[in-house]
């Protein structure tokens, strides 16, 4: 397969105008079924951090070009920071499971959790399955991000607010209370948030997990990484580019890689990353093109952005991306826009 080819982008709104200042962060929560339904997770409230927020799925059945309504993930409880999602996954038997965490005014156990959920009729109904470890120092991870099937298994990374730690759970879809295994693969030790928010794919021809992680503290670069399926072969190096509090999700469809970043404070430009499985073998910064798809906040904002924060998918040879755009006065959609390979004998499209 030829990387998508460099067209124009025309963008269209996941997010409904439905009353919701806050539509936002689809990272980590966009995912295929085997028949090419698409879903994308995301939250919605009234602000960046309110009592109201909710997690939501949407769904597309032609790639992105039109969306469903939101349907509510999971059961809605009262917390002090709302209820959110950070992680939406598939599995073979396309069963959606998703990662919802109840926020309370702290990271606290007992005041802050994260619960597993599933739902066997495309997000129509969910069912609870069981709180999520691990803890550190009476604390619950600060989120749990992205959730995919890599070789049977169920896999979502989580790192802690206040520590360098950062991990994995897996689990079977088949038995997720029995098989649950927590895999840290960096110790506390080093500046909180050194590198945070791992977001992936299942390369299935390396047998392997790809992904991306930001950093939450000055000064350290945007990475990749890789891992087995067993927890084992960590290793992370820099990516082509860094941009400061950008996670960086990765999709992998034969030997082309494709990557994605989202400035959130300035410009809110989103740029995709096209690259081969060599470039990404390499561990350098060559044999990467990059193409801006979108400015994504209308002007600069001091505080909490919900600008960027990308999502990266291939549906059949197409390639979706998703992000969050924000307005000046503060509110925020969701947006997608796909790209056709340049292989196919129609000139490229997108929508």
């Amino acid at each position: 397969m030829t990387a998508p080819a460099p067209a124009a982008v025309r963008v269209v709104q996941v997010s409904r105008d439905d009353g919701f200042a806050t539509n936002a962060w689809p990272q980590g929560k966009l995912c295929v079924t085997t028949t090419g339904r698409v879903f994308q997770g995301f939250n919605r409230g009234s602000a960046h951090v309110s009592a109201d927020k909710a997690p939501v799925v949407a769904w597309s059945d032609d790639v992105g070009e039109t969306w469903s309504a939101p349907a509510p993930i999971g059961t809605l409880e009262p917390h002090a920071r709302g209820t959110d999602c950070w992680a939406l996954g598939v599995d073979a038997d396309d069963v959606l499971w998703a990662i919802v965490r109840g926020r309370g005014a702290t990271n606290a156990v007992g005041d802050t959790a994260h619960t597993l959920w599933s739902s066997a009729d495309a997000g129509l109904s969910w069912s609870r399955r069981l709180e999520l470890p691990p803890e550190q120092d009476g604390f619950v991870p600060e989120l749990f991000h992205d959730l995919c099937l890599a070789d049977g298994r169920m896999v979502s990374g989580y790192h802690f607010a206040g520590s360098s730690r950062l991990g994995f759970v897996f689990f079977d879809p088949s038995d997720p209370v029995g098989t649950l295994e927590v895999v840290d693969v960096v110790p506390d030790g080093g500046p909180a948030g050194e590198h945070c928010e791992p977001t992936f794919a299942w390369d299935a021809s390396a047998a392997r997990i790809v992904g991306g992680l930001r950093s939450q503290a000055p000064g350290i670069p945007t990475q990749f990484f890789e891992l087995r399926t067993d927890g084992t072969g960590f290793a992370r190096w820099p990516a082509p580019d860094t941009v400061p509090f950008s996670p960086l999700p990765v999709a992998v469809r034969g030997d082309v890689f494709a990557a994605a970043t989202g400035e959130r404070f300035t410009t809110g430009e989103v740029t995709l990353w096209l690259g081969t499985r060599t470039a990404f073998d390499a561990r350098g910064v060559s044999g990467w093109t990059q193409r801006e798809l979108a400015r994504a906040l209308a002007a600069p904002v001091a505080g909490s952005s919900e600008a960027g924060v990308p999502a990266l998918a291939f549906v059949g040879d197409a390639l979706l991306v998703t992000w969050s755009a924000e307005s000046a006065e503060g509110s925020s959609v969701v947006c997608a826009a796909r790209l056709e390979p340049a292989s196919k004998d129609a000139a490229p499209r997108s929508v």
